[in-house]
């Protein structure tokens, strides 16, 4: 039973945050064409995803602050 409540919240936070995260999607597969922006992208993808986990709220502001935040460390 507890499985079931897992995938169904789950499915839940996607489906509320489909658009956030299809646009984090996307501009993460743009900016790795150019070799410099790829390591910011990344570490933006990841600073999301663990802001989504936290807030349990995914927002794309989240990619950029995490892009801006370490783009000099990575």
């Amino acid at each position: 039973m507890q499985l079931f409540h897992l995938v169904r919240e789950t499915f839940v936070f996607v489906m509320a945050n489909l658009f956030d995260i299809t646009l984090v999607t996307v501009a993460w597969l743009l900016l790795q064409l150019p070799i410099i922006t790829a390591p910011a992208a990344t570490v933006g993808l990841f600073y999301f995803a663990r802001q989504a986990l936290l807030q349990d709220e995914a927002q794309f502001k989240n990619f950029i602050q995490g892009m801006r935040r370490f783009f000099w460390k990575s």
